[in-house]
């Protein structure tokens, strides 16, 4: 019987494995990258990695599943700010400047190339699916709170709001992705002057 593996050096593999996979996913495609590719990226054998997933599709769940605790980790921060203009900012502070600059444009082109792989795998279609929803619901209730609370004029639709915020995030996302030179922390700093003064109270 093989002895059992400790439970943290079972995580930290489990980790490499999910790390070497997005890489792999981001530079050559959810479709045309292999198990063996991952396993490659690790020097490692194909039957480590099939010691802790079924598969390619078992991966992307389980990377799936860890950007929901990141997303849901952020709408516990943005709960805990004091007024909207501290939640919002923080949601662009995490999702923007959180993250070395090449860093940041390197997962920016991944992600782009993962969502156009969605328009034709159905799997990755539901999941980031399901993201949106989830950062659409999310956003929304914050909003809408605020709204109650006074502090965002009582005229903004909260589904709408958040909405246009998601739809800024992506956008940006894609000027990251081909402009190089695009400033993130500058625009971060002059989002509120440059775009959202009109839905305070």
């Amino acid at each position: 019987m093989t002895p059992k593996m400790p439970e943290e050096h079972a995580d930290y593999r489990r980790k490499q494995i999910l790390d070497a996979a997005w890489t792999c996913f981001t530079e050559k495609g959810y479709n045309r990258t292999t198990i063996r590719d991952i396993a490659q990226a690790m020097n490692l054998s194909t039957g480590i990695i099939y010691n802790y997933f079924d598969g390619k599709d078992d991966i992307i769940a389980a990377l799936h599943e860890l950007s929901m605790e990141g997303k849901k980790r952020i709408f516990e921060r943005l709960s805990r700010q004091e007024t909207a203009k501290a939640a919002l900012g923080e949601l662009f502070t995490l999702c923007l400047t959180s993250q070395e600059c090449g860093a940041l444009r390197k997962g920016a082109r991944g992600d782009i190339g993962m969502w156009a792989e969605a328009l034709r795998h159905k799997k990755l279609a539901r999941l980031f699916g399901e993201q949106l929803r989830f950062l659409r619901t999310n956003l929304a209730g914050v909003i809408g709170e605020r709204i109650e609370e006074g502090e965002i004029r009582p005229g903004i639709d909260a589904g709408h709001a958040a909405d246009a915020y998601i739809a800024l995030l992506i956008g940006l996302t894609v000027i990251i992705t081909f402009i190089d030179d695009f400033d993130v922390p500058t625009f971060t700093e002059n989002l509120d002057r440059m775009l959202l003064e009109n839905i305070w109270q």
